[in-house]
């Protein structure tokens, strides 16, 4: 038996050529406290065997629940040598969880000489000081910190609320790190979609708000903005995805959809589009000036559309 737990907490890997072992730091109570497990008088990092090539927080919240009773969702990964993947997470529930084999733990209370392999406590170690971290520095992101998705769910529902919706508090996180996250919210009514950039990728903030006012038909509801995570809400767009079908029509469909969207932008006049991305500092003007080539093209294309606009 100690071997194995021995195997278990100090050589971690890939169980088959289709599957990883994840370990998983799980806090309660704003981190105060940690889910662990034991044996033979020594504490170890839980793990969860994960399908590889999958969205790594939607499986690991998926497996945490299955396999470990725990209802947890991601909030970053922290780098472990002996380990390919270890999760930190959250508990959704401060209070008893129904974990399985496992017990919590005052964090603050342990020392390395308290777990089977040291690497675990430098692991749980290093997990605090990165939440203490986007704690004390906006900087470091707001999704590593313990309670961000109450914050996001009430949020949510003051934003919800005057169209009548309620949000249920169940949601499904498929990306986590400390500056980007996509959740889907769900309500009584249509689901809702949260998502938020960080770096390198902020412009996407004001690309998707700024396209969704200009194009309201083509992009889902665009509800509200949150400035301070570079994040939107937006309503759920119900119907199939094309990954999901075969049906040449709904393909046929798509293709159709995005040249009416390239019509509708000629409409507007693309060289207006891009001037209004310049004004709310999506792009700056040095960055944003197109090669005389493209130049001519957009505005051959806006004197096109002009000139053919009395046949439509």
């Amino acid at each position: 038996m100690t071997q194995q737990i021995e195997n278990l907490a100090l050589s971690p890997t890939v169980r088959d050529s289709d599957h990883d072992i994840c370990r998983v730091v799980i806090f309660r109570r704003d981190g105060s406290e940690v889910f662990l497990q034991t044996a033979n008088d020594s504490f170890f990092l839980p793990s969860v065997t994960i399908a590889q090539n999958q969205r790594l927080a939607e499986t690991v919240n998926v497996q945490v629940w299955k396999q470990l009773g725990v209802s947890a969702y991601s909030l970053f990964t922290v780098d472990g040598s002996r380990y390919p993947v270890c999760e930190v997470m959250e508990c959704r529930n401060n209070g008893d969880c129904n974990a399985n084999d496992g017990v919590w733990v005052e964090a603050a209370s342990l020392n390395e000489h308290d777990f089977f392999g040291r690497e675990d406590f430098s692991v749980i170690s290093a997990a605090i000081r990165d939440m203490r971290c986007s704690l004390e520095h906006e900087t470091a992101g707001p999704f590593a910190r313990p309670g961000w998705i109450v914050e996001l769910l009430n949020w949510a529902q003051n934003e919800v609320a005057p169209l009548g919706l309620r949000v249920t508090r169940e949601f499904c996180q498929l990306n986590a790190s400390p500056c980007f996250a996509l959740v889907r919210i769900e309500t009584d009514g249509s689901a809702l979609w949260f998502k938020a950039v960080g770096e390198p990728n902020l412009r996407e903030f004001s690309i998707a708000s700024t396209l969704s006012r200009l194009f309201p038909t083509f992009l889902p509801t665009l509800i509200a903005t949150h400035a301070p995570w570079h994040g939107w809400l937006a309503m759920d767009f119900a119907g199939p995805t094309l990954d999901a079908t075969s049906d040449a029509s709904a393909w046929g469909c798509a293709a159709v959809t995005f040249a009416e969207l390239q019509i509708a932008s000629l409409r507007i006049g693309l060289s207006e589009v891009v001037s209004l991305l310049v004004q709310r500092k999506i792009f700056d003007k040095e960055r944003s000036r197109l090669p005389l080539s493209r130049s001519r093209r957009f505005g051959n294309a806006d004197r096109q559309w002009q000139h053919r606009r009395g046949g439509f």
